[in-house]
């Protein structure tokens, strides 16, 4: 049964006159972000080589004491891929953090290893990432979503902006990823990351290939055109009589759909480690997610359901869709195989990598996991699917939404001057936050920060509105009624 709430259109009405409120910092409190001091040395030079690590001693400074630390031994890298190479990306880099014993980092709640410094070099906001952590730490159907928090960042007391600390998304241990190893495939928990693979990587090792397309298609060229290169580089061709409002070509695009839905798909492993990964388990992941790949294309909802978790998958698209996330089909998206016996399922999750997403490429009004993942692309046509979709939305996203949107503009204000000292510092506003963006992006032309923050506001409203047109449509009435 479809769950409708008429409490839907009172929560969206509501969003936009809510928080577009300037000078709300001006009357709160002048609260600073936590400080994190770096200093190296070891071998090399931060932000140089993304792999090399670089031993350090790290301290933090806050207003709340008790989360301080002073002179704690560790080590940094780099990490990322556009985040770490693209552009203007070089003036401000992403990081991990590896400490050598455990250790908690501003209340996060539990004590580990491994962090990472997240740089939102392409995000003027400097808080789509947050939001979406946010969000997502609302939703019952992810079983956990990174922990997050801002601060302000020097290494070598040289001042790099304000960065966001967040959990490393494939550590496992309390807090994060819960699963466990097993040299019995049918009993070892999987944790596998769809995306590009290095040079280096060796199949089934490192990573596992998976196809569920009927005479699959290897990579990106499809009866020999590269559809990717056309669409997004030669629109020129296209003869379509009304051609999409960027000028691409939607029947270009259509094929090029196709083609990416049908692509081998490849896991990287990140548990277990490739010291413990067997034959075994590589032959096991495979079929397990040949399984999964199966039963959605087939939208046979018995099967499915066998196989995954439903409230994972419709939790896990709603926050992605909601914010427009591209990148879904071809990296950054984590998946997990635990569970034993009758309870073993396939979990979404942890969510990722949204600081190019709410408005800076896509636009508000259309579906993007949707048509992107084939995953998706079926799951929605199955109604019951949809049903658990919609029910999970109307009854806890739209409330979780509010809830995000409130927090996020308190927060913006309540720190403004602090994400504005990272612009007099990275002085990029009122240019394209990526290489490839055209000059007149909507983005390129705010040149403040609470601009930036209003614009984001803005578009996850209408986001949220339009999504909600599209799971609760207006009820036809009839003579009857």
């Amino acid at each position: 049964m479809v769950c409708l709430s008429l409490a839907a259109v009172i929560i969206l009405i509501l969003f936009a006159p809510q928080y577009k409120h300037r000078g709300h910092a001006a009357e709160a409190a002048q609260w600073d972000l936590p400080t994190l001091h770096i200093n190296t040395y070891g071998y090399g030079e931060p932000f140089i080589e993304r792999t090399l690590w670089i031993d350090s001693v790290f301290s933090l400074y806050n207003d709340n004491t008790e989360w301080n630390f002073d002179k704690v031994l560790g080590r940094i890298r780099g990490r990322g891929s556009s985040s770490w190479y693209e552009g203007i990306s070089e003036d401000k880099r992403p990081l991990r953090v590896q400490f050598h014993t455990p250790q908690s980092f501003l209340g996060s709640g539990h004590s580990a290893t491994d962090w990472v410094l997240i740089s939102n070099h392409f995000d003027y906001s400097l808080l789509r990432n947050y939001s979406a952590f946010y969000l997502g730490s609302l939703l019952g159907g992810l079983y956990w979503s990174p922990f997050a928090a801002n601060l302000h960042l020097y290494v070598n007391d040289e001042y790099m902006g304000v960065y966001m600390l967040a959990d490393e998304r494939v550590a496992v241990g309390e807090g994060r990823n819960l699963i466990e190893y097993s040299s019995d495939a049918q009993l070892c928990g999987f944790l596998l990351q769809l995306g590009p693979q290095a040079t280096t990587s060796i199949e089934d090792i490192d990573f596992v290939r998976v196809n569920t397309s009927p005479g699959g298609i290897q990579g990106r060229d499809y009866d020999g055109l590269d559809l990717y290169q056309l669409y997004f580089n030669d629109s020129d061709t296209c003869q379509c009589p009304s051609p999409r409002r960027d000028g691409r070509c939607p029947v270009i695009l259509q094929d090029y759909l196709t083609a990416y839905r049908n692509r081998d798909l490849l896991y990287t492993v990140h548990f277990p480690s490739r010291n413990l990964m067997t034959p075994m388990h590589a032959e096991y992941i495979r079929d397990y997610m040949t399984r999964v790949g199966h039963a959605i294309r087939d939208k046979n909802f018995i099967e499915i359901t066998a196989l995954v978790d439903i409230d994972s998958f419709a939790d896990y698209y709603i926050v992605n869709e909601f914010f427009g996330d591209g990148d879904i089909g071809q990296r950054s998206a984590f998946v997990q195989i635990k569970g034993v016996g009758e309870e073993r399922r396939l979990h979404l999750g942890p969510i990722w990598d949204f600081d190019h997403t709410a408005g800076l490429v896509l636009d508000s009004d259309m579906f993007h996991v949707r048509y992107i993942h084939y995953w998706f692309n079926n799951l929605m046509d199955v109604p019951e699917f949809f049903d658990v979709l919609v029910c999970r939305w109307n009854n806890y996203t739209l409330d979780a939404i509010s809830q995000t949107i409130e927090h996020v503009y308190y927060i913006a204000n309540i720190y403004q001057r602090d994400f504005e000292r990272n612009f007099e510092r990275h002085q990029v506003l009122g240019t394209p936050p990526r290489t490839w963006l055209p000059s007149d992006n909507a983005m390129s032309n705010i040149a403040d920060f609470m601009g930036q923050v209003d614009f984001l506001i803005e578009h996850l409203t209408e986001r949220a509105n339009w999504l909600d047109s599209q799971f609760n449509p207006p009820i036809e009435l009839t003579d009857e009624w």
